[in-house]
């Protein structure tokens, strides 16, 4: 009788050690799983579409000037969205060299794209309306605090948007010479407002379409067919 009871004591122990070891890493592994899952969203590592010209993604945000040319529709949706390598972004030349301004005589300014990052709107851009910077961002406070790439506001049309992202559009003055196409800014209207606009203006200026820098006239300048 002892002996029995002894056994099933014994097979009994046994059994629930195996089970609890046959279930044990499948429930680790979807724990993990949730958890990473959970991290991805939370917090983003990179800004999707903006990539160096090589493929190398660039963070979401950062407190240091990307050194590379960026392909910044790097995720475009459809025929003809995605930027071509030869036609990324040179922040350093628009950064540090006058005639990649509207003018030729300035070089242009930080906030000027990184618009959010004033105090304030300046002068003639009186329109703006959002602001997340004490002083104004400048190649020497950059540090101070991570900037924000275009693609934290201006998502793509085919990403879920939210009350607050991407930003409604906004009724520019004729000044400005920028019009927007669509009720919300999205990524594509916003690269095309700002872009198009300052390059448009160095046209007219340098009256030549491949003087100074480049300046391109048709969507197959930049996009890939």
């Amino acid at each position: 009788m002892k002996l029995t009871i002894l056994l099933t004591a014994v097979i009994g122990f046994v059994m629930l050690t195996f089970g609890c070891s046959a279930l044990q890493p499948k429930n680790m592994s979807s724990a993990m799983k949730n958890t990473a899952s959970l991290n991805a969203v939370e917090d983003p590592a990179t800004a999707p579409g903006a990539h160096t010209a090589d493929g190398k993604p660039l963070k979401f945000k950062d407190t240091a000037q990307p050194a590379q040319p960026l392909i910044l529709a790097w995720d475009g949706e459809g025929e003809g969205k995605k930027l071509k390598a030869d036609a990324a972004f040179d922040h350093t030349k628009h950064s540090t060299d006058a005639k990649y301004s509207e003018d030729g005589k300035r070089v242009v300014g930080c906030a000027e794209c990184h618009h959010t990052d004033q105090p304030a709107a300046p002068k003639g851009s009186e329109y703006l309306k959002k602001f997340e910077r004490d002083k104004t961002l400048t190649a020497e406070n950059v540090k101070d605090k991570a900037v924000s790439t275009c693609r934290a506001c201006h998502l793509r049309s085919a990403d879920e948007p939210t009350d607050e992202y991407p930003p409604s559009s906004i009724e520019y003055p004729k000044t400005a010479g920028k019009t927007a196409s669509k009720d919300k800014i999205d990524n594509e209207d916003g690269y095309h407002l700002n872009c198009n606009t300052c390059h448009d203006q160095a046209r007219k200026r340098t009256g030549e379409p491949k003087a100074g820098p480049k300046l391109p006239q048709k969507c197959a300048d930049c996009h890939t067919k």
